[in-house]
């Protein structure tokens, strides 16, 4: 999504406030659609911008946020790709907290 994407740029141009205002936005949206789909994805993104930015706190939390419902959706649906982020995150998260 386009509010994702402009707040990745503005990160890498070191703007990080725009960038959490702009990804902030995405997550909401996502959240007033009741698209979990999208929510889990803004939620990883959020994620990997904190990780980026180098909280690694806030970047776990979101992750487990963004688990949590693709774990609730896995529980409806067989997908390979909801599995894969799962394990990514569960790696993630793991790399984090050492």
């Amino acid at each position: 999504m386009i509010l994702g994407d402009i707040g990745f740029t503005c990160l890498a141009l070191g703007e990080k406030d725009r960038a959490f205002e702009f990804l902030s936005k995405r997550l909401a949206y996502e959240r007033k659609r009741e698209n979990e789909s999208g929510e889990a994805e803004a939620l990883k993104s959020m994620g990997a911008a904190y990780e980026s930015a180098g909280d690694k706190r806030k970047a776990a939390e979101f992750y487990r946020q963004a688990i949590s419902l693709y774990h609730r959706r896995s529980l409806t649906t067989d997908d390979e790709y909801i599995k894969a982020n799962v394990k990514e995150l569960r790696e993630v998260i793991s790399r984090l907290e050492k």
